[in-house]
């Protein structure tokens, strides 16, 4: 994966890989191939990939679910 910007957080589970970049989350399966895509994470801090494929998108004081 050839990546040209900061990685903030990276989680796995399963077959996925959750990468929070500077205001979006990226999922990518097991090959690497773009999954899916959550754009407005600009406060977000970690994410926390889940075995049923959904993200946890986790800011200073709550969590959001991203379901792709």
């Amino acid at each position: 994966l050839d990546v040209n910007e900061e990685v903030i957080s990276v989680s796995a589970a399963g077959r996925y890989i959750a990468v929070l970049y500077a205001g979006r989350v990226v999922v990518y399966t097991s090959d690497l191939t773009e999954y899916a895509r959550m754009e407005g994470a600009e406060r977000a801090k970690s994410v926390l990939m889940c075995e049923d494929g959904s993200v946890l998108v986790l800011e200073s004081e709550h969590g959001t679910r991203f379901l792709p």
